[in-house]
């Protein structure tokens, strides 16, 4: 059989197909047609019912004349049968119809009235409904325009044929077409029916077919012109593909920019059909060329410029369309192809090229920070929370990626230098739509929240801190007071949701400072970050104090959200110095280890005693802080948890705290070292009878009267002369010792047979 009149029988047949599949819908376009003028007049008929009702009743409706004139012309062709003729939609007015009441009847002039009103006459709330006989209006019951119920119409049978037939199959159908050219490609290369320009020409013309019959289509079938369309730039981009990959009748330059005009073909279709499908389609097409014309030599400088251009296309369409769904896929494809190779550059043994990817970096976030403001700016319209959510998302991701490149650039010395420009740049952001009356005023507080935010990294980043948790952190608090500004609930579930990212970046900042060591104490990167998310929590919670008691967020209260992060921000604080106080072991070591094995549990022991004395009156002091602000501020909940992590601190120093202090009294003493270690400790004492007395205090106030209450101040009178007991031993040592061990050891035998006797 003769290739071309194969091909010719094809053709055919589809364009037989398409052409039923018009005619089918122009029949059932004339019936619905006829359907929707069948309901006209039925509802006019109604209206003519109500109408004679109301009057029959005394009350006149204005204008019903008026009404009855614009729908006469839609029934006369239906009425008299005439071929139908698609009416144009009048254009009506919303009035409000005023209702006409008779004047009321003066009470002397009754009796003549009963004489001379016809039958139908209201006089003083009575009806005549014959002559000598009324009746009371309030008895009859009259009928009103809110009597007739309108019934919401339901999802039947014809809907679901509609969605399947004019929606769902339209698609199902375009696909199957373009999936059997491409078939039909496939079979006539295995069977060499044509030649291979002659294959590539056929999905050329079969694509123009389908584009050509979308525009004779344009006016009177839009949906499923717009689908013809999309099935055509289909053909396009795969018939190009083939041809390159499999045929080599293109070179990868001309293929690759075949496909660009076929990019701003779809753009443009899409723009005048007023579709976005079509841009959607264009713009898939249009991401993934780059791959289809691929040859296996990778250059990321013409990759990535491309990208470039395609998204300064799309910025130019955001200017004339709001179609978000567009500027998310774009965004969403550039950062997968633009982050993943950033990212496989940082793992690689190829260097970073730094000033290129820099560069494209600033040109990605300046095109969808284009893409995110200038419609809504153009058309002065008020930013929605998800809006709100993507520009941040836009200046996190540029700072990230920033930071990535520029981390080995230097020695990192530019980090903080860029950080700062990002700041001053959305500063003059925020001037410019402050100074702009017309733009949504919520924008500038955004832009407003990052410039804060930027220029405290940018203090932090010349300490080397670890920003990652405190950018985060910052973010959060950032989000929640526009959140709060803008009344949206979705901002506010965002802030929570990236407090919880800074949390987990918090805990990982910790195990790395205890893997390294550090020499400043006060200056130390790691404080610096830990405390300054620590203040984003604080900011966190005062914001929240503004909420409302009945809200919530994830469906739980928002006081509960809020003492949680109080709380957690109490507790972080104390981890984050802690982990400091670890960091510089060393600083508080009293003596050289007197043995050659680091591993000597009892020469390590000896020369840390000191350190280990900071940690228990370090943690004592926290506990003791927490249990008197929540006693003060009548927090229940987290006194009662201050009061049992007080027991336990106490009873834990008492059994295990105290040998320390036995060890580092030793070592002060036999090695003639200033008597302030060991005079230190007496402030941790003092703080252990400060947390007795408040416990007293508190079981009356939790269990009042009871006889809990009782024990519990036995138990810890029990505890306090134990304390006492070993801080009898301690002074006796200190003040009696002689120099050598056995004083020790006879000073000890008196102060426990006499003192605690006395004790």
């Amino acid at each position: 059989m003769d290739g071309s009149f194969l091909l010719f029988i094809i053709v055919l047949v589809v364009l037989v197909v398409i052409i039923s599949k018009i005619n089918s819908l122009a029949e059932k376009s004339k019936k619905d047609a006829i359907k929707i003028n069948t309901h006209v007049i039925k509802v006019y008929r109604k209206l003519e019912a109500i109408e004679s009702k109301l009057l029959d009743n005394g009350i006149q409706l204005k204008e019903v004349k008026e009404i009855k004139k614009e729908i006469e012309p839609i029934l006369k062709p239906i009425e008299e049968e005439q071929p139908f003729v698609k009416p144009k939609e009048p254009v009506v007015e919303e009035k409000v119809l005023p209702l006409v009441k008779p004047e009321p009847i003066i009470k002397e002039q009754k009796e003549s009235v009963k004489e001379v009103q016809p039958i139908g006459t209201i006089v003083n709330g009575r009806k005549k409904i014959a002559e000598g006989k009324w009746v009371d209006v309030e008895k009859e019951k009259t009928p009103s325009v809110s009597s007739f119920k309108v019934h919401k119409p339901s999802k039947s049978k014809a809907d679901w044929e509609k969605l399947i037939g004019e929606n769902l199959l339209n698609k199902i159908g375009i696909a199957i077409l373009v999936i059997g050219i491409g078939f039909f490609v496939k079979f006539a290369i295995d069977k060499n029916w044509i030649g291979e320009y002659g294959r590539v020409g056929i999905g050329i013309g079969i694509g123009a077919i389908l584009i050509g019959i979308a525009h004779v289509l344009r006016k009177n079938y839009k949906t499923f012109s717009s689908v013809l369309i999309g099935g055509g730039i289909g053909v396009f981009y795969y018939t190009i593909s083939i041809a390159f990959q499999d045929y080599k009748i293109f070179s990868q330059p001309v293929a690759f920019g075949i496909m660009i005009l076929i990019t701003i073909l779809a753009v443009v279709l899409s723009v005048i059909y007023d579709k976005k499908e079509i841009a959607i389609i264009g713009l898939i097409g249009g991401f993934t060329s780059p791959f289809m014309v691929e040859n296996g030599n990778g250059n990321y400088v013409a990759f990535f410029t491309y990208i470039a251009i395609l998204n300064s296309g799309l910025l130019a369409l955001s200017y004339f369309k709001k179609w978000n769904i567009i500027n998310k896929l774009a965004y969403g494809f550039t950062i997968l192809f633009f982050g993943t190779w950033l990212f496989s550059r940082v793992w690689s043994l190829d260097p970073m090229p730094h000033k290129f990817a820099f560069m494209m970096s600033i040109v990605f976030y300046l095109q969808f920070l284009g893409m995110s403001l200038v419609y809504n700016i153009k058309h002065q319209l008020k930013f929605k929370a998800l809006e709100f959510i993507q520009i941040l998302s836009i200046n996190a991701l540029f700072f990230l990626a920033g930071i990535t490149i520029l981390r080995d650039y230097h020695n990192g010395d530019y980090k903080g230098l860029f950080t700062l420009l990002l700041a001053g740049f959305n500063l003059l952001i925020f001037f410019l739509i402050r100074n702009i009356k017309t733009i949504d005023q919520n924008l500038s507080q955004v832009f407003l929240g990052k410039v804060i935010s930027f220029v405290t990294l940018a203090i932090l980043l010349q300490f080397n801190a670890h920003y990652a948790s405190l950018f985060w952190a910052i973010e959060a608090v950032v989000v929640l007071w526009i959140g709060q500004k803008n009344k949206q609930d979705i901002l506010k579930q965002a802030s929570v949701i990236i407090t919880i990212i800074a949390t987990f970046g918090l805990i990982v900042s910790w195990s790395y400072q205890l893997e390294h060591s550090v020499n400043k104490v006060f200056f130390n990167p790691y404080l610096l970050s830990g405390v300054g998310v620590i203040i984003t929590y604080v900011l966190s919670v005062f914001l929240l104090n503004r909420e409302e008691k009945e809200s919530t967020v994830f469906g739980f209260p928002i006081s509960l959200y809020k003492s949680a992060l109080a709380f957690w921000a109490y507790l972080a604080f104390y981890i984050t110095i802690l982990i400091v106080i670890i960091s510089i072991k060393s600083h508080f070591e009293l003596l050289p280890s007197t043995s050659e094995n680091e591993f000597d549990y009892y020469s390590n022991y000896d020369s840390y005693s000191f350190y280990r004395l900071i940690i228990w009156g370090y943690s004592i002091l926290m506990v003791a802080v927490g249990l008197t602000f929540t006693r003060i501020k009548k927090i229940n909940l987290f006194r009662e948890l201050f009061a049992v992590l007080s027991i336990l601190i106490t009873v834990a120093y008492v059994l295990y705290g105290n040998s320390n202090t036995i060890v580092l009294r030793d070592v002060v003493l036999e090695n003639n070292l200033s008597s302030v270690y060991f005079l230190t400790h007496f402030m941790v004492v003092g703080l252990l009878v400060y947390l007795f007395i408040l416990l007293s205090k508190i079981s009356y106030e939790i269990f009042k009267e009871s006889d809990f209450s009782k024990w519990m101040v036995t138990v810890l009178s029990v505890f306090g002369v134990a304390l006492a007991s070993m801080e009898l031993d301690h002074i006796g040592v200190f003040i009696f010792y002689s120099g050598d061990d056995f004083s020790i050891v006879n000073i000890l035998h008196h102060t426990q047979r006499e003192g605690y006797t006395t004790l």
